[in-house]
């Protein structure tokens, strides 16, 4: 799932840029920062990883390329792969 943490003026460009893409998941949008004050985001993008009880597990901030790769390890522990 991806929460869009835009403003007021780039709100517009959010549907078109994921309907181009062909994301299959989940996109919502966070219009009134609720949940980016809730999770205390400061420095989007940031990526949560949660477990099967919803406790977050991992968060990581920003991305470089490469970032994917722990997250995809972080993915395979809870899975326990």
């Amino acid at each position: 799932m991806a929460v869009s943490v835009d403003d007021s003026r780039t709100m517009p460009k959010v549907k078109p840029l994921v309907t181009s893409k062909n994301w299959t998941y989940d996109f919502l949008i966070d219009a009134n920062s609720d949940l980016r004050r809730a999770l205390n985001v400061t420095n989007p993008p940031t990526t949560f990883l949660l477990d099967k009880t919803g406790k977050i597990v991992f968060t990581h901030t920003g991305y470089l390329e490469g970032d994917e790769n722990e997250l995809e390890h972080k993915i395979a522990e809870l899975a326990g792969k």
